[in-house]
């Protein structure tokens, strides 16, 4: 082999050596590296879907959270917040932006939020949170299908006459978070603020809500027997604010023959300001909770707590506050409900008295529910005579005195000692 031979060997060599080196590399950097144009090149405009606000004093736009174009512009907001919510993939939401109370967003037709998509805006107070406002008496807004959620939003009525609902619950896995829900102004009493309404509704979560206005019906839940398999079951309420019309109901538990509601728990949700009304009403619920919960009544005639009948089993009242400054008013027709430490809700009493056969004889205190046992001394003379307590309401009980020794019934006062208590 001569020397030209053994150089072209070496050129070979060489190039060999340096093509494999490259291939190695290419290869290492291509799959640590990966393909750039998507993440760098066209960045997504918005996290939303479609970010949704006020063009000019005319228009309404829609702005693609991908692509940063204007899909949809229209003289019309109802139709571009539909159009944008029912176009918006799975998992997404629509944000509001603008719409403040000064010059809010008006609908003309209820919005439905669609399967596992959210509507948010910024903020709840009346000077800077997104408001939405309807001239039309209709239903505002509905989650009615599974996992969409609704934030930061504020909802309010500018109708004289309102029958319908601000917002309604009827899908399971729901959201709902930071929402006013007002109906001021000098406007009749009607309407419902919040309403949970079967088909299935279960393990949806509402948190940190006001309701405040002239509304008949504060936060509802409601089977209304139309499906006969309908249930809301296992919900969650917390630091829910309800403050409705004279006359209106509050919180409103009321399932219908068909359905099922029951496990719905409710945190830190109180009443506020006094209403002639019903605060808590529970009609056939199972299982219901009250945690840290807070009544405030200024009204004679309020009805502080309302459990209708036997149906309505295992309700609780735990570490809460019932708050009067009128007598009290609790009718409790249900079965297996607990008071537990719950601030105003007296439990004993016991005293002494003057008085004689069918006397009416007064607690000294207004129990929020009647006792179910009086236990009565008779002091001059135990032995002579029997007595008993009967008609006991929740400020007293009229005196049965029996003379064993006459055989007759007590016409004079005598000295009487009595302890009466509501076993929880």
């Amino acid at each position: 082999m001569n020397k030209k031979q053994i150089l072209k060997g070496l050129i070979v060599a060489i190039l060999i050596v340096v093509l494999c080196a490259s291939s190695y590399y290419v290869g290492v950097s291509s799959s640590y590296v990966g393909d750039t144009s998507e993440v760098w090149v066209n960045p997504p405009f918005s996290e939303a879907s479609y970010v949704v606000g006020r063009y000019n004093s005319t228009y309404y736009y829609a702005k693609n959270g991908t692509t940063g174009k204007y899909d949809y512009l229209s003289t019309n907001f109802t139709y571009v917040l539909k159009t944008s919510l029912n176009n918006s993939p799975k998992g997404t939401y629509v944000y509001l932006k603008g719409g403040a109370s000064s010059d809010g967003f008006y609908i003309t037709e209820t919005i439905y939020i669609p399967d596992q998509v959210g509507l948010e805006g910024v903020g709840w107070d009346y000077d800077s949170a997104v408001t939405i406002r309807c001239t039309s008496n209709i239903d505002y807004v509905w989650l009615c299908h599974e996992a969409s959620w609704l934030k930061n939003v504020y909802l309010e009525s500018v109708q004289t006459t309102f029958t319908h609902t601000m917002l309604t619950v009827n899908g399971s896995y729901c959201y709902v978070f930071h929402v006013n829900i007002v109906r001021g102004g000098a406007y009749s009493v009607g309407g419902t603020g919040l309403k949970v309404l079967a088909g299935k509704v279960i393990y949806s979560i509402f948190e940190q809500i006001n309701i405040h206005g002239h509304f008949k019906y504060g936060c509802v839940l409601y089977n209304s027997g139309t499906f006969p398999n309908a249930y809301i079951n296992v919900n969650q309420f917390y630091d829910i604010r309800v403050a409705i019309g004279d006359g209106g109901y509050g919180y409103v538990l009321n399932k219908t023959t068909n359905g099922d509601m029951q496990g719905n728990t409710f945190y830190s949700c109180t009443t506020d300001y006094g209403f002639n009304g019903t605060y808590i009403w529970i009609n056939n619920a199972v299982d219901t909770t009250f945690f840290d919960f807070y009544t405030w009544d200024t009204v004679s005639g309020a009805i502080l707590i309302n459990i209708t009948d036997s149906d309505a089993q295992d309700t609780a009242f735990i570490r809460g506050h019932l708050s009067w400054s009128n007598s009290p008013h609790i009718i409790n027709n249900g079965l297996r409900t607990l008071f537990i430490d719950v601030d105003g809700f007296i439990t004993a009493s016991s005293g002494t008295a003057e008085a004689s056969d069918t006397d009416t004889v007064s607690f000294g205190v207004t129990f929020a529910i009647s006792p179910q046992t009086v236990v009565i001394t008779v002091n001059e003379n135990d032995a002579r005579y029997i007595a008993q307590a009967y008609s006991i309401t929740t400020t007293g009980f009229s005196l049965y005195l029996w003379d064993d020794v006459a055989g007759a019934l007590e016409t004079s006062d005598k000295t009487i000692s009595w302890i009466a208590k509501y076993n929880p």
